[in-house]
């Protein structure tokens, strides 16, 4: 069983929601959740830098098609903070936001923490 050490509570939205990851490891087992996220989190890796590169590159379709795809993905991760703004990202563009970049902003910032709350989640749980 996953035995990891809770981090305290930022304020805002929650970067990770260890309860919901508590109650997938439950239904799935410790092996199945920790292979879910060990893919999860390079996939993530991957798609979060193609962001980047599709508002560079002006892709509004493309972009909106991943950050689609974002927000589902940080959703089963239980990423909540990723989810929410690729969610509000996905609006954006729908509503045909022309400043791609801008858009994609918050996900850039927020990469970084989602990344880092999963590889912790998973590094200290392979230390209990």
């Amino acid at each position: 069983m996953f035995n990891w050490r809770r981090q305290p509570a930022a304020p805002g939205p929650t970067v990770l929601d260890e309860t919901y990851l508590e109650r997938l490891e439950k239904h799935l087992g410790e092996s199945i959740l920790r292979e879910i996220l060990s893919d999860g989190l390079l996939e993530l890796s991957d798609r979060l830098a193609r962001v980047q590169e599709l508002a560079v590159s002006g892709n509004s379709a493309e972009l909106v098609r991943l950050v689609h795809d974002l927000s589902g993905m940080a959703g089963h991760l239980g990423l909540t903070q990723l989810g929410h703004l690729s969610v509000d990202a996905e609006r954006a563009l729908r509503q045909e936001a022309t400043d791609l970049q801008s858009v994609a902003e918050p996900l850039q910032e927020a990469a970084p923490r989602a990344l880092a709350a999963l590889k912790h989640f998973l590094d200290a749980s392979a230390h209990d």
